[in-house]
């Protein structure tokens, strides 16, 4: 089940990297959210999402639960 769980989230980024301008949010494994733009995602190594005011924050990929889309 992770592995398919996994491999959705490739799929969602690999949308995400076709149309950045779609707001996403990614769930920590700490529990914390963010939302913003994924700006730069690199498999195995981290991933870098823009806030609506700017704030860039970079997360190694062994940090993140998941990512989903937002519904704003």
């Amino acid at each position: 089940m992770t592995n398919n769980i996994f491999v959705h989230e490739i799929n969602e980024i690999k949308e995400m990297e076709i149309n950045p301008s779609i707001n996403k949010i990614v769930y920590l494994k700490n529990g914390s959210l963010i939302h913003g733009k994924i700006i730069e995602f690199e498999l195995d190594n981290v991933i870098k999402v823009i806030t609506s005011i700017n704030n860039v924050f970079v997360y190694n990929m062994n940090d993140i639960e998941k990512i989903t889309k937002s519904s704003e």
